[in-house]
């Protein structure tokens, strides 16, 4: 008798578990549905701008001599010029 009380009293809590434990569940499910669109949007967004912008990294030229020592006496040359933007340029 008091095995069948107890099976009777639990019952209605499992059935009000199992109702909580899904509703929950389709909320979960909702927000990060919506939470995944909005990314998608923002990146798709971001993507375009990107691909229209023509800005890209400027790349320098390289007109001075590959060897670093002689880059480096060249910047020093113009600086003792006094032509300061032209070897900061080349820095």
């Amino acid at each position: 008798m008091l095995t069948l009380l107890n099976k009777a009293n639990s019952e209605p809590f499992s059935s009000l578990q199992d109702y909580l434990v899904g509703h929950v569940r389709k909320i979960i499910k909702e927000e990060v549905s919506t939470v995944i669109q909005e990314q998608q949007a923002t990146l798709s967004d971001s993507l375009i701008s990107a691909m229209r912008s023509g800005a890209v990294t400027p790349v320098p030229i390289a007109t001075s001599p590959a060897d670093p020592q002689a880059q480096k006496m060249h910047i020093l040359q113009l600086l003792r010029q006094g032509q300061l933007n032209t070897g900061f340029q080349q820095v």
